[in-house]
């Protein structure tokens, strides 16, 4: 993975298709979901804001 990894890991990562994949972090507050688009050989996170 890419990026740095959330402090206590992830609570669900999962493939939607054999190239694409979501992990989402175990801390809510870690503001981002972690995507891949190449089998999982590497992970982006994508910070999301909140209100």
């Amino acid at each position: 993975m890419t990026g740095g990894l959330p402090a206590g890991g992830f609570a669900y990562v999962g493939m939607t298709t054999d190239e694409q994949g979501i992990a989402l972090p175990a801390d809510p507050a870690a503001d981002a979901v972690w995507f891949t688009v190449d089998g999982g050989l590497a992970w982006q996170p994508s910070f999301i804001g909140g209100p």
